[in-house]
């Protein structure tokens, strides 16, 4: 089967606005994938764009819209973004149709041609960012369409009655753009190949792009067909014909993802690796975190192991090469070397297609002071090792008094220790015994505000995840020892963008950061 003209493959988002990346301007997708431009719309009358508020840089035809996203971005991209036409179609769909122009920044063109209902045609001037020009002339039918007498040059999607009717049997290449609230939420786009109509749902939000995005492969036999919906995932099966979308599925191997808490100081902590697992069907066989300077050092080092399939742990000695272990994890034997004490208490999850290991770890402050780089690292079930990036970085302090003759003198479990968040700053002398202030949870990564009262504790728990949103908790709880109990309840919704319903309550053990060798102790 030959491929779909490549102006409507599917390409995958960006990560930073197209406005600083490009190379090259581009006018189909990549143009509607632009999300800074397209939501843009202040009007910026500098330079040679317009000499007065209102003038019209495109004339467009009297039943059109004319859509001006340029903004002041500042710097070099000031006065950057698109001109054109819209043509306003019955149930919230738009497409651009008729003369289209493109600016770098004010006084840069970029590109100029047409569209026709949401298709690039006829003779285009493109640029890119050098001032490098060149004509490309785009066809209204491509051959593959001109060999089909079904195809017609016309929006394969029309709105009448409540119902959206789609044309698979024209399934005439373009991009038609549906609006929610008056602004663009998703993209269909339509493109012929020899057997099959491709439509693709492409939405313009990332954080719904690997929820939401599919693709449809459907017969042109299925001919002119009536849906409630534009989601054709849903509606197929509705209507009683098969299923000809599915949503893609990229298959990875696993990879590690992160480890918290990823800075801090102290000669004891619980270390949360997190290692994906993926879904290519190879196993993860270690999972490996390191504390040493460089990923090549192989001497003044701690390394701590995981393996999953047998659930044990493993700690890497003072001879080279050699582990102690194993001993089963969350069990009570420990193991140590002259530099570090992996207690048996260290633990193992595997949540959200994701492994957490949570390393319980005590430093030994006579051999091992001193700042170190943490590096992860793991062997997949194909015994290929990978790379041992960096991701953080931990300071064990220097003794505070003489050192005990036996090391290591305290082979309890650690007692997980907060930390002070990124930017946060506080007058107040650091107090072993008081829990108040700000602080970072070495395990969730959410941010602890606590208020201490003689031995009760009040405050909240915030925790906030990439695209999924924010969950507040109220924090009640009480301090003994230097170590405070807190229960987090009453979370502040049911639910957050991902679908995900919060926890209803969190237990915690944490003891305050602090300095042992400073004052105010």
């Amino acid at each position: 089967m030959s491929s779909a003209p490549a102006r409507f493959r599917w390409r995958p988002l960006p990560s930073a606005p197209l406005t600083c990346v490009w190379l090259k301007a581009r006018v189909g997708i990549e143009m509607r994938l632009c999300r800074t431009l397209y939501f843009a719309t202040a009007l910026i009358c500098a330079g040679s764009l317009c000499l007065a508020q209102g003038t019209k840089l495109v004339e467009c035809p009297n039943d059109r819209v004319y859509r001006d996203n340029r903004g002041d971005a500042g710097g070099g991209n000031a006065g950057g973004g698109q001109v054109y036409c819209e043509h306003v179609l019955p149930g919230s769909l738009v497409v651009k149709d008729g003369p289209f122009r493109f600016w770098f920044n004010r006084d840069f063109e970029g590109t100029a041609g047409n569209y026709h209902e949401g298709r690039e045609v006829g003779k285009w001037k493109e640029c890119d960012r050098f001032g490098r020009c060149k004509e490309t002339e785009h066809p209204l039918l491509y051959p593959i369409e001109e060999q089909r007498v079904e195809t017609r040059a016309e929006v394969p999607v029309s709105f009448e009655k409540g119902k959206y009717t789609f044309d698979f049997k024209s399934c005439w290449s373009t991009r038609i753009t549906h609006l929610s609230d008056g602004k663009p939420d998703f993209d269909l786009g339509f493109a012929t190949w020899p057997d099959v109509c491709d439509v693709e749902y492409l939405p313009l939000d990332p954080a719904a792009w690997e929820k939401e995005h599919f693709g449809c492969k459907i017969p042109f036999q299925v001919g002119i067909r009536s849906f409630d919906s534009l989601d054709l995932l849903t509606e197929l099966p509705k209507a009683g014909l098969p299923q000809y979308c599915a949503k893609p599925v990229i298959k990875t191997g696993p990879y590690m993802s992160s480890v918290r808490p990823d800075r801090g100081e102290g000669a004891a902590q619980i270390f949360t690796a997190e290692f994906a697992l993926g879904n290519n069907g190879v196993g993860l066989a270690q999972a490996r975190l390191h504390f040493q300077e460089r990923a090549e050092s192989r001497s003044d080092r701690c390394v701590v192991r995981y393996d999953p399939a047998s659930n044990s742990l493993f700690l890497l000695s003072d001879q080279p090469a050699k582990y102690l272990g194993p001993v089963v994890a969350g069990g009570t034997a420990s193991l140590w070397s002259s530099r570090c004490f992996l207690a048996g208490c260290s633990t193992a999850e595997v949540t959200n297609d994701a492994l957490k290991v949570h390393f319980a770890i005590r430093f030994n402050p006579a051999h091992f002071a001193g700042e170190h780089n943490m590096f992860l690292e793991m062997v997949d079930s194909n015994r290929q090792a990978s790379p041992a990036p960096e991701y953080g970085r931990w300071t064990v302090p220097a003794e505070s008094s003489p050192a005990t003759s036996q090391w290591p003198s305290d082979r309890n479990c650690p007692v997980p220790m907060l930390g002070r968040p990124i930017g946060y700053w506080t007058s107040v002398p650091v107090n072993c015994s008081n829990v108040s202030g700000k602080w970072a949870d070495p395990d969730n990564g959410g941010t602890w505000t606590l208020n201490q009262t003689g031995d009760e504790i009040s405050g909240s728990l915030r925790t906030s995840e990439a695209n999924c949103g924010t969950v507040t908790w109220q924090v009640a709880g009480r301090i003994s020892d230097g170590v405070a109990t807190l229960t987090a309840t009453q979370p502040s919704s049911s639910g957050d963008k991902c679908g995900l319903a919060p926890a209803a309550s969190i237990t915690a053990t944490r003891k305050p950061y602090c300095n042992t060798t400073g004052p105010d102790k």
